[in-house]
């Protein structure tokens, strides 16, 4: 699988290695890489955007393999890492849906784990990111800069 770390508008990829099961069902593949705006609160910090990268696999039995990692881009120079070990997902016409348990750091605090969903859509008006973490859902991420691929 392939996880991204972000510094200074770098995408810098790295190689988690992981093993699958012998028998590996069909899946499909699913990536991004994508910066946009919008506004919302996580966690009590005000943000103004993100950004975010994934490479996943969606097998054919509903579980999911890969990691998404975001930068949410705080207004007041506070930012939060989430990185979002996948466990489940479905794909339809142009769109990803993964579940997983996301890791978020908010300044130098210590890290807290929350339930989360990422849906991608690639294409269209909605083109972007979509997650909800802990059950608070927030603005689409649009792709400003990056891309989306599914299948």
């Amino acid at each position: 699988m392939l996880q991204c770390l972000f510094a200074d508008n770098f995408v810098n990829p790295r190689r988690n290695r992981r093993r699958l099961p012998g028998s590996v069902p069909d899946a499909a593949p699913a990536a991004a890489a994508l910066t946009g705006t919008f506004s919302a609160s996580l966690l009590g910090v005000s943000l103004t955007g993100g950004r975010c990268a994934t490479a996943e696999l969606i097998f054919t039995d509903g579980t999911a393999a890969g990691d998404l990692s975001c930068l949410l881009l705080g207004a007041a120079g506070t930012s939060i890492d989430l990185n979002l070990r996948l466990a489940a997902g479905t794909t339809g016409t142009g769109t990803a849906t993964t579940t997983g348990t996301a890791t978020i750091t908010v300044g130098s605090l210590l890290p807290v784990t929350l339930p989360a969903i990422a849906v991608l859509t690639a294409s269209g008006s909605n083109a972007g990111l979509q997650l909800t973490v802990g059950g608070i859902t927030l603005p689409a991420l649009p792709v400003g800069t990056g891309g989306i691929q599914i299948g």
